[in-house]
Order: structure tokens, then sequence, then C-alpha cells
């Protein structure tokens, strides 16, 4: 009984963290031209929304947004990808928050394989943006790889526990 509230709670953690890298940006390019104006800044993706920065001559930095349906319109070559991947990580979050209350191992090893399929669809954003001149991974891109690490650890632990 006791070793079940501590696989919860590593469970309750590692849902946790994955919630927090659905909520950060994966990835951020930046494209470098010949001094166009808008002179352009970076960009940051998540599943569900894309911030981009621009400078204006003499106003400054300007900031936009798009979200859900705005987003994926606006980026269709990856759109797919990206609407796959915000699939995956809700069906991450549901199937671990059912493992903390009803304590299944299928449900525990959904979110394991649900959480790997979003880092694969994450690494294949960055992919498909190859023109960029500047990638790097954020904050969402490594969480994902620590609660992936808990749910494997707790999955392996209660088959030998249960």
């Amino acid at each position: 009984m006791e070793t079940k509230i501590i696989f919860q709670f590593l469970i309750a953690i590692a849902c946790s963290i994955f919630i927090a890298s659905i909520f950060l940006p994966f990835l951020q390019a930046l494209w470098i031209e010949d001094f166009p104006v808008p002179v352009p800044g970076p960009e940051s993706f998540w599943s569900f929304k894309k911030t981009e920065m621009y400078g204006l001559m003499f106003s400054g930095w300007r900031r936009e947004e798009w979200w859900f349906a705005d987003y994926w319109r606006r980026e269709e070559t990856i759109a797919p990808a990206l609407i796959f991947m915000l699939t995956l990580q809700l069906l991450t979050v549901s199937c671990a928050l059912l493992s903390i209350f009803k304590f299944k191992s299928h449900l525990l090893f959904s979110s394991i394989v649900f959480s790997i399929l979003t880092l694969f669809c994450m690494w294949f954003v960055s992919y498909a943006l190859g023109s960029a001149n500047y990638k790097s991974f954020e904050a969402g891109f490594w969480l994902t790889i620590p609660s992936a690490a808990v749910f494997l650890v707790v999955f392996l632990l209660s088959r030998r526990q249960l």
C-alpha cells in the first residue's frame, strides 16, 4: 500500500513537469535576412501558439501571437505535426491523471509512449523548420524528457512490485 502511494506521488510529479512543458515553448527559431523592414526577431513555438518578435525602424520591438487555428493556418506545412503534438500532450496528461487515481500499468505505459512521441514531434517540427539560421530547443522540450523518464521508472518499478 505504501509503495502505491509513492508511485502515485511520483506520477503526480511527472505529470506536473509534463504540464509545465506544455505551457513553455519547445523551440525558438531565428531567420536572419538582409536588413528587411521590419527586422526579424526570434519566433517561439508551442503546439498551440506561436509568438513572433520583430523590430520596426524607430519604434522599437513589436510582438505578435497566433493561437490554435490561426497559428495552424499560418504554419500550414507543420500544422499536422503541431495538432498531433497537442493531441499527444493532452493524451499524456489524461492517462497520467487517470493512473494517479486508478493505478493501472497500461495507463502508465500509455503516458510513456505518448510523452516520447511528443518528443519526436518536437524534433520533427525543428527539422521541418530547416531554413532557420538559428534554432534552439527550449524548456518545453527539455522538461518532456525528465517527465518521460519518471513515468518509465515508475512503470518499471511498479511491474516489479505488483
